[in-house]
């Protein structure tokens, strides 16, 4: 087993997040259709949410370092809650639009 120290904090958020949809996917699979519609509503809004965060991290790969502020592994950790706080609130405010479209591809197949 790999050390938990030696893991990228993002590697272990993103992780987690995908467990969320997992148990999600379980949730609506088992339910009794009552909640079918809310829970996919919410997986789709949690993915949404996870690729913003997933751009605004690569897109933050792109900026050199410039030396002048060096708070390693915080810094790392505080730049990476703060990309996925602030994908969050974009995707529970419309996004970029993946979470609809998705959702509407969704109820097609399965007459939500």
């Amino acid at each position: 087993m790999v050390p938990l120290t030696s893991v990228p904090w993002q590697t272990i958020n993103i992780t987690n997040r995908v467990q969320k949809l997992e148990n999600l996917e379980d949730s609506i699979k088992m339910g009794s259709g009552k909640n079918d519609s809310k829970d996919i509503r919410e997986a789709c809004a949690e993915f949404e949410s996870i690729f913003i965060s997933f751009i605004m991290k690569t897109m933050r790969d792109t900026i050199p370092e410039s030396g002048l502020l060096n708070g390693g592994m915080v810094e790392e950790v505080y730049t990476s809650m703060l990309d996925q706080e602030l994908a969050r609130k974009m995707a529970e405010r419309g996004g970029i639009g993946l979470s609809s479209l998705l959702l509407s591809q969704l109820e097609k197949g399965t007459n939500l």
